[in-house]
């Protein structure tokens, strides 16, 4: 119960702001902008404190920033890079793009006395976004609470802990911050990110069905299929999360099932997920 009542109180904090992302405080962007006589000028523009909301595209080695914030805030007086510049084809492109950009790696240049050579450009951006969630998920590691209600099974069946088998998929809610830096990584990757989620899952899988947990209804230790649900609260980097989650299970053999006394008794368990859509 206080699982659900905390994803309740993420899907209320999310719901208004679902799919959308926000520069962190104090980051600065770029833009180019022309100065008079074919010539161009790079501006730095910094959030200050303000909270912005922007749409993002990366492309050709840049990530493109486009402000959406209609609450009427924006971003601080601009600090002049470079100016009166003829702007090369790469920048006749961020130019023609009319969005803001990150990162600006080629100014500014000694001998421009408009520059302000005392700015350094900052080597990454942060930003953090908020998303609905379709994931992978497993849970590799369960643990089964001691029978403690019926008193015939109380020094028998004790807390569990089980290794065992299974696959499923989960849909949540997950906010993500962001790290976008200025120089790819040995893999090529700019963006690094880690996350929070809550999400609800369904999974197939197969549990070891013993005879004393079918009250010597069956008389030998089988594995059975079985079906899961519940809740996941998850830690993330980039699209793997690893969470701690809380379910019930369902055995598929009816004619066993009403027999297992852990059908439908809750577990707390260990659940690894990758997300395929976000």
């Amino acid at each position: 119960m206080r699982t659900l009542h905390l994803l309740l109180l993420i899907t209320v904090a999310f719901c208004g702001c679902l799919n959308q992302k926000f520069l962190a405080k104090n980051q600065f962007v770029f833009k180019i902008e022309p100065s008079g006589n074919g010539k161009s000028e790079i501006k730095a523009y910094n959030t200050g404190n303000n909270k912005l909301q922007v749409g993002m595209s990366d492309s050709l080695g840049f990530l493109f920033i486009k402000k959406k914030d209609t609450a009427g805030t924006g971003f601080i007086l601009p600090t002049v890079i470079e100016s009166s510049f003829t702007p090369t084809a790469q920048y006749e492109m961020l130019s023609a793009n009319k969005d803001y950009y990150f990162p600006e790696l080629v100014y500014p240049q000694a001998g421009d006395a408009n520059s302000n050579n005392l700015f350094i450009p900052p080597k990454k951006l942060k930003y953090y976004e908020n998303n609905v969630i379709f994931q992978l998920v497993t849970t590799p590691l369960k643990v089964r609470p001691a029978i403690t209600t019926k008193k015939r099974f109380k020094d028998s069946l004790g807390t569990q802990a089980l290794a065992e088998l299974n696959i499923g998929a989960a849909f949540g809610l997950k906010r993500s911050w962001y790290v976008y830096k200025a120089r790819p990584n040995e893999n090529g990757q700019n963006k690094s990110s880690v996350s929070l989620s809550g999400s609800f899952f369904l999974s197939i899988g197969g549990t070891n069905v013993k005879p004393i947990t079918t009250r010597n209804f069956t008389q030998v230790d089988k594995t059975q299929p079985v079906a899961s649900f519940g809740a996941i609260f998850s830690f993330g980097f980039n699209n793997l999360d690893i969470g701690i989650s809380v379910g019930k299970d369902h055995l598929l053999v009816p004619s066993i099932s009403s027999k297992w006394i852990y059908d439908g008794v809750i577990w707390y368990g260990l659940t690894l997920a990758y997300d395929i859509w976000k």
